[in-house]
């Protein structure tokens, strides 16, 4: 693993809204607008922030304009990475999703989710089942069901995952795997023996 460094912790959330964050291009790959069915059937007080341009981004924009009421969305589009990094540093997120339809390795999206003690909802694809573990978050099938993973959110909001502790236990899984520092020096060790 190559990793991610230690840019902070995201802040624990308030309980409403129960703030959700993507980070990706909006093509059919990412499966963005499968976020948008999904956060469409919940029905508590949500605020949804997405990053990231491409593709879709005018049938999004028209899909959550339907939105009922008690969902926010904020459409970020394309930012740079520092503001990402300050986005997580200073926004409390209680969950961070990512749905692919399929990844060629361990996305840094979700990396960088769970470097902030972030909770995440990732697909059975790629390397995203070496991120999305019981002690990060929940991992989907590949074939996601729009009304399961829905509930599976609302579980999760209810939950004793959704508390202080299990993000620094996200944080600690990350630490553990997916910190760049560490990693790289393994990797220069294993180089040079």
């Amino acid at each position: 693993y190559l990793g991610v460094p230690d840019n902070g912790t995201n802040p624990m959330p308030a309980s409403e809204p129960f703030t959700i964050a993507s980070c990706s291009w909006t093509t059919p790959l990412k499966r963005v607008m499968l976020n948008a069915e999904i956060i469409e059937k919940l029905d508590f007080p949500v605020k949804w922030i997405h990053i990231g341009d491409g593709n879709d981004m005018e049938n999004l924009k028209a899909k959550t304009a339907q939105f009922p009421a008690h969902i926010q969305v904020e459409l970020k589009g394309n930012l740079p990475l520092e503001d990402i990094l300050e986005l997580y540093r200073t926004v409390p997120i209680h969950f961070f999703m990512l749905l692919s339809e399929s990844e060629g390795g361990c996305p840094v999206s979700l990396q960088e989710a769970i470097s902030f003690g972030i909770p995440v909802m990732g697909t059975e694809v790629g390397g995203i089942p070496e991120l999305v573990v019981e002690e990060t978050g929940i991992l989907l099938p590949s074939e996601v069901d729009v009304e399961k993973a829905a509930s599976l959110i609302a579980e999760f909001r209810e939950s004793e995952k959704n508390n202080a502790a299990f993000r620094k236990g996200v944080k600690a899984f990350w630490a553990k795997h997916f910190e760049a520092e560490p990693n790289y020096l393994k990797l220069i060790d294993q180089l040079s023996n």
